[in-house]
């Protein structure tokens, strides 16, 4: 799966103290990026068992994803 659309959404989510990165591909929820611990402690989460699994992409090649971290890691910090 290389080549994948991504964009990376900012979001003020009211469960986290500062601003977050939502990295969707292919227009699916892919992972959560907030620096509430730093911007050099950043955490990344996946999204659970809970959600509807169409609406989220479980796999992802790595190429595509490091990408995605990158871009989500730069607009998070304002870069």
């Amino acid at each position: 799966m290389s080549g994948l659309d991504i964009k990376i959404l900012l979001s003020s989510d009211p469960d986290y103290e500062e601003l977050t990165a939502e990295i969707f591909c292919q227009g699916k929820f892919v992972a959560l990026l907030n620096k509430d611990a730093g911007p050099n402690n950043m955490k990344i989460e996946f999204p659970g068992s809970n959600v509807r699994e169409d609406t989220v992409l479980r796999e992802v090649d790595l190429v595509t994803f490091e990408k995605a971290l990158t871009e989500a890691k730069q607009k998070i910090k304002g870069e």
